[in-house]
């Protein structure tokens, strides 16, 4: 079973932060990137992450990295390090979750 890595960080400046990462796959199944975004972008529409037509997360062969979609006009971030950062206040936001400070 592959980990993948989901961690929480407090910035400084009162931001809580949400990191999501994806274990690139192996030049010979590239399947399994396509999947595992698949998968990471079913999470996070089931949890009110809504980008009209754009999947949050796609796997670009060509570049070999995974993209997050930033917004519903397809504006999108290579992730060079696999992963993305997401504000938890945001996401509590979007699914109408009231945090408790």
């Amino acid at each position: 079973m592959t980990m993948h890595k989901i961690s929480f960080k407090e910035r400084s400046d009162t931001q809580d932060l949400l990191w999501l990462e994806l274990e690139l796959p192996s030049r010979e199944n590239p399947k399994v990137g396509h999947m595992r975004a698949t998968m990471l972008s079913r999470f996070l529409m089931d949890n009110g992450i809504d980008f009209g037509n754009y999947p949050p997360v796609w796997f670009d062969e060509k570049k070999w990295m995974y993209c997050f979609t930033r917004s519903s006009a397809g504006t999108f971030v290579y992730a060079n390090d696999n992963g993305e950062w997401y504000d938890l206040n945001n996401l509590f936001n979007l699914l109408n979750i009231e945090s408790e400070e």
